[in-house]
């Protein structure tokens, strides 16, 4: 009797199934924008004012802190991907260095040996100080 019922729950599971199953529409919307036709990738043309770019320049400014002793080390500039720029530094140095980073990237952070700062980036520019750090 049980080996019965158990049969025929999975007959009706089946039926059930297949009658739910086959009111489903499965027409897909029509495209918002006119198809290329492309037959193949080589076809495949960017419209003129397409950015390809997934990078920008920006402008890093630091501002040194004059020392009487050169203090000299590895000044690092990062983002959340990792490491963008790195040279050896004089502390009491001020630049400007251009670095390319990923478009999407909006904090930066500096390093000099035990020193690390962060700076937002603002109209493709970002500032750190030296003279803040030690004060």
């Amino acid at each position: 009797m049980k080996k019965h019922l158990n049969q025929t729950s999975k007959i009706a599971a089946f039926i059930a199934f297949g009658a739910l199953s086959s009111c489903m529409d499965n027409t897909l919307p029509e495209p918002t924008t006119p198809s290329t036709n492309a037959k193949n990738m080589t076809e495949l043309v960017a419209p003129a004012d397409f950015q390809w770019k997934t990078s920008k320049t920006i402008t890093v400014t630091i501002t040194g802190l004059p020392t009487v002793v050169p203090i000299q080390s590895t000044l690092t500039i990062a983002g959340k991907r990792g490491v963008l720029f790195t040279e050896r530094h004089l502390m009491s140095e001020s630049k400007d260095i251009a670095v390319e980073i990923p478009a999407d990237e909006k904090i930066l952070t500096l390093k000099f040996g035990s020193v690390e700062l962060s700076s937002i980036i603002e109209n493709n520019k970002a500032s750190f100080s030296f003279i803040k750090a030690i004060n």
